[in-house]
């Protein structure tokens, strides 16, 4: 988990790579939270149309104990990116 400090910072730094780099204001949301699981479409190998932020845990369940967590997801949705289920 990140400290308020980190977690206010990595917000701000991704939301300037996003605007720098063009990437589309998306996270992967399901059921009311961030969708930290592998995606069913990595799953399926169907990477084509992922677009927006994603987490390492969306493409591996190799989650070891330096993982962020969820913190950064829920303070961009409540920033306006908008939640989207990719199966």
């Amino acid at each position: 988990m990140l400290h308020a400090d980190q977690l206010r910072s990595a917000v701000e730094l991704i939301e300037v790579l996003a605007r720098v780099f063009g990437v589309a204001r998306v996270l992967p949301w399901r059921e009311g939270a961030a969708e930290l699981r592998v995606l069913g479409a990595v799953r399926a190998g169907r990477y084509a149309g992922l677009q927006g932020l994603f987490a390492h845990a969306n493409f591996t369940e190799d989650r070891g104990p330096g993982d962020p967590g969820p913190g950064a997801f829920g303070v961009l949705r409540a920033k306006g990116w908008v939640g989207v289920g990719w199966g």
